[in-house]
């Protein structure tokens, strides 16, 4: 056990790098949903619009 800890750290910060990365993409992903949900329905009325 002792011979690992010297790898917790690293390991810690490289689930930490992976993990914000992780968290970035879903919320750029989500934008871009939301947008595009946004540009299928009319702004005023939340209608969807003719192209959709």
């Amino acid at each position: 056990m002792a011979d690992a800890e010297p790898l917790l750290a690293p390991l810690g910060r490289l689930l930490t790098a992976a993990l914000a990365g992780d968290r970035a993409q879903d919320r750029v992903t989500g934008a871009l949903r939301r947008e595009e949900r946004s540009t299928e329905t009319d702004a005023l009325t939340g209608l969807p619009n003719r192209q959709a």
